[in-house]
């Protein structure tokens, strides 16, 4: 069976072209400490989970990811798979409501991949 990572996987070529979709000049805000997160997005998901996030999410983990009433979400990717993320979104998780009845699950899978790649 194939993962949901591996469907959603398209030609960005780098993660720093992610970041270039959205402007930033690194996505970790700490100066790309980090290596590089070894997931590809298409431009047009990456465009869309940040919209999401900034209309849904960043209330609570922040504009910069780096957390407010909510968790911090810095390396977000390198603490958990795609679909483990996926399913803290849809599900829910300690205070966080459940996102399934809210957004759709393009949305969910969009917000998630924004999260990783950007907040690194």
């Amino acid at each position: 069976m194939t993962s949901r990572l591996a469907v959603l996987r398209r030609c960005l070529g780098t993660v720093a072209a992610g970041c270039l979709v959205w402007g930033l000049a690194s996505c970790g805000g700490d100066g790309g400490a980090l290596p590089p997160l070894d997931e590809d997005y298409p431009p047009e998901m990456l465009r869309l989970g940040g919209e999401v996030y900034d209309d849904t999410c960043s209330q609570c983990h922040g504009r910069n990811g780096k957390g407010n009433v909510g968790p911090s979400l810095v390396g977000i990717g390198d603490r958990m798979t795609f679909d483990e993320h996926v399913a803290i979104i849809e599900d829910g998780k300690g205070q966080m409501p459940a996102m399934s009845g809210t957004l759709t699950q393009e949305e969910i899978d969009a917000v998630a991949a924004f999260e990783r790649i950007t907040f690194r």
